[in-house]
């Protein structure tokens, strides 16, 4: 996740790097490079924010689509766990409906297949912990269109599969005749 207005957060209080290095508990190098645009992890941009005494969401561009926004989980242990945000969760959507037509026309890649499933994991794995967000509703219609282009795409891929199964059986049986 990247800060744009860590620099502005920081400057309007009166710290320097140094200091909201040493209040958060970060490197003043660490600080340095978010304010230049280096990705920033959840946690330290919590310790940022609390450093800071705002919202982690007014550390970011407050022009970028809300649907664009990282999802945060809030537990009452005081946890707090951030996702990929609704739009990009809607492109792993996309991505796997891309990926099935290209398994459709013949063209699997295995490389393109484990990354898409992998983000689908990641998909699932978030949503057993943002039920009770603001966007749960939204998350559930992702979920059940992925579940649903998952059907779609693990029939196309195996139904490619077990052609290609035939298709190497048939070979070796071509190649057992040829060399008896």
């Amino acid at each position: 996740m990247k800060v744009p207005r860590l620099r502005h957060q920081r400057e309007s209080r009166g710290l320097t790097q140094q200091d909201l290095a040493v209040a958060a508990g970060v490197s003043r190098r660490s600080v340095a490079g978010w304010e230049l645009g280096a990705g920033i992890r959840p946690n330290s941009a919590r310790k940022v924010a609390e450093a800071l005494a705002v919202d982690i969401t007014d550390l970011m561009d407050p022009t970028l689509d809300p649907r664009e926004q990282p999802i945060r989980a809030n537990f009452e242990d005081g946890m707090i766990l951030e996702f990929k945000s609704i739009a990009e969760y809607w492109r792993i959507t996309e991505a796997l409906r891309e990926h099935a037509q290209a398994v459709e026309a013949g063209e699997y890649s295995r490389l393109r297949h484990m990354e898409i499933m992998a983000d689908v994991d990641s998909f699932l794995r978030a949503y057993d912990h943002i039920g009770d967000t603001a966007e749960a509703e939204q998350l559930h219609r992702i979920y059940l269109d992925l579940l649903e282009r998952l059907r779609a795409a693990s029939g196309l891929l195996a139904h490619r599969l077990a052609e290609g199964e035939a298709e190497e059986e048939r070979r070796r049986s071509g190649l057992q005749k040829i060399a008896s």
